[in-house]
C-alpha cells in the first residue's frame, strides 16, 4: 500500500540528518531531479571553471580568479536559498542597464546559454531514462564522492528523492538501504 506515514517520517529523519530530502509525485520525475540536481554540481564547477579562466586571461592570479568565482557562487547561492524572491527578480536586481553585469548577460543572451542550458539538462534526463540502472549506480556506485547523490522510494503516495552527500554512511549501509526500498520495504530502526 505504498509508503505509510510513519515510514516516511522514518525515510525523511534518516535523509535530513546528511542533507535535504524531496518527494515527487511519480517515479519518472527522477529523471528530472537527476538531470537537475544529481548532475548540478558538475554544472556549477563547470561556470567557476569558465569563470577562472576568463579571471586568469584578464590578469587575475589562479588563485585569485578562483576565489573569486567560487565565492560569487557561495554568496549567490545563499541569497538565492535565502530569499523569497525568484532567480530571475534577483539576477534583475543586480543588473543595472548599461552596466557591466547588463554588458555580461547581454552577451550570454546573445550566445543563447539559456536555451543551451536547457538543451543540456534535457540531454541528461533524457539519459537518465534510458539507463535502467541509473538510480542504482548513483546510490551505490559513488562511494565516498563529495557531491550530490539520489535514491529512490517508490510508493503509491509519491517517491522520495535524496538529495545530497551520504559518504557519511558506509558502503554497505547505503547498499542495504537503497536494495530494500527498490524493493519495496523500508528498513526498520536498528
Amino acid at each position: 500500500s505504498g509508503v505509510s506515514n510513519e515510514d516516511r517520517s522514518l525515510i525523511e529523519t534518516v535523509i535530513r540528518s546528511t542533507g535535504e530530502c524531496l518527494w515527487v509525485s511519480a517515479e519518472p520525475l527522477l529523471d528530472a531531479v537527476t538531470a537537475l540536481s544529481g548532475s548540478g554540481p558538475a554544472y556549477v564547477f563547470f561556470f567557476i571553471e569558465a569563470m577562472c579562466r576568463a579571471g586568469e586571461a584578464m590578469g587575475l592570479s589562479a588563485e585569485q580568479a578562483h576565489q573569486l568565482a567560487v565565492g560569487t557562487f557561495v554568496g549567490a547561492a545563499a541569497l538565492a536559498r535565502s530569499s523569497t524572491e525568484s532567480p530571475a527578480v534577483l539576477r534583475q536586481r543586480v543588473t543595472s542597464k548599461g552596466g557591466t553585469t547588463y554588458a555580461a548577460i547581454s552577451a550570454m543572451e546573445q550566445a543563447q546559454m539559456g536555451t543551451l542550458f536547457e538543451k543540456a539538462l534535457e540531454a541528461a534526463r533524457a539519459r537518465a531514462q534510458t539507463d535502467e540502472s541509473a538510480l542504482e549506480a548513483v546510490a551505490i556506485n559513488k562511494v565516498g564522492r563529495a557531491h550530490r547523490r539520489e535514491i529512490a522510494v517508490p510508493g503509491e503516495i509519491g517517491t522520495l528523492a535524496v538529495v545530497d552527500t551520504l559518504h557519511q554512511f558506509g558502503l554497505d549501509h547505503r547498499h542495504r538501504f537503497a536494495r530494500s526500498i527498490r524493493r519495496g520495504r523500508v528498513p526498520k530502526r536498528q
